[in-house]
């Protein structure tokens, strides 16, 4: 616990990094990085966990899934904004609410137009497909998070979001 709270403690570095952007525009978007620039091993895996450097590197499985988390908390501006000043107390409250579930391929997470959508979910292992009106607009994988904007009332659901035909395991 006191690790998961050292983690999300620690500020995230803004100013001055290259690529940086202020904090008042909201989180950097922009078309998906392909496959061959994301780099490294997923989490979990034997590769993660035998590289020579990386945030995986000799870490259990379950360890290395919950890092995953606690970086995309941490890397999600709109998230870190709200709790980056938050009490150890409140940050393990926090973290405690999350749950794990289990999907199958071409499983629904959540439906365009949800009414009762109030929840964020963040993708720990796994491949997701978002589609609009039909149309497939996005692919999403480990590290991502989605539903956060939902979460805090700032605008309803207007995607799809399932598991990927492809998506191998559950």
């Amino acid at each position: 616990v006191e690790e998961t709270v050292e983690i999300l403690s620690t500020p995230i570095p803004r100013k001055g990094d290259p690529g940086a952007r202020p904090a008042h525009l909201g989180p950097n978007t922009g078309p998906p990085r392909h496959i061959t620039e994301q780099g490294e091993a997923k989490a979990a895996s034997y590769a993660a966990w035998s590289q020579k450097k990386g945030p995986f590197v000799g870490l259990a499985g379950a360890d290395a899934l919950k890092q995953v988390m606690l970086t995309a908390i941490k890397s999600y501006i709109l998230l870190w904004d709200l709790i980056h000043d938050a009490p150890p107390r409140l940050l393990e409250a926090i973290i405690s609410q999350f749950e794990p579930r289990y999907l199958l391929p071409n499983e629904t997470v959540i439906v365009d137009e949800e009414p009762d959508a109030d929840f964020l979910f963040i993708v720990i292992h796994g491949e997701f497909v978002v589609t609009l009106e039909g149309a497939e607009i996005d692919h999403i994988g480990q590290g991502d998070i989605q539903g956060a904007a939902q979460l805090l009332t700032l605008n309803d659901w207007t995607r799809t979001v399932r598991v990927s035909a492809t998506n191998r395991g559950e």
